[in-house]
């Protein structure tokens, strides 16, 4: 059987999980993601599980009942991909969910800090979308800080 047409599954089924989701179909935007990651295992397409990972998190926030932990745990597992691929621009996209996420639970230094190293390994494409976010993220987690808002500075 040919395999060929197994390239790229794993980002199409990306793509796909990200339209339902967008049209508030959880269930199946979840059966989607879940077989992208199936079909990366299954044909060693790993480049893209970064993303993959960073998805699982993001979807876990929006689900029903809303898995921070486990949306912390794949960010996690996001951003120790993307190092380990020197996938920056991922990295980037994740370190900016797992920062909001930490500042959401208090711990608003540790997120300024994480991000703050992240984001400065780009020299260029801050006009981008996920810079220009990263960057939104800083200035608001500076502003909390700045202004002692007790639930930035908590570790």
């Amino acid at each position: 059987m040919n395999a060929d047409y197994l390239v790229m599954m794993p980002y199409y089924g990306s793509i796909l999980a990200e339209a339902y989701l967008s049209s508030g179909n959880v269930e199946d935007a979840r059966r989607v993601l879940d077989d992208a990651f199936e079909r990366a295992t299954s044909t060693g397409e790993r480049w893209f599980d970064a993303e993959l990972y960073r998805l699982k998190g993001e979807f876990a926030l929006r689900e029903p009942g809303r898995d921070g932990d486990l949306a912390a745990e794949s960010f996690g597992k996001s951003v120790e991909t993307a190092g380990a691929q020197a996938a920056k621009w991922w990295e980037l996209r994740t370190a900016t969910q797992l920062a909001r996420q930490w500042a959401e639970r208090g711990a608003g230094e540790k997120a300024h800090d994480f991000l703050t190293h992240v984001r400065d390994w780009f020299t260029e494409g801050f006009e981008t979308a996920d810079v220009r976010e990263a960057e939104a993220l800083l200035s608001e987690l500076e502003r909390a800080t700045l202004f002692g808002s007790p639930s930035a500075r908590r570790e």
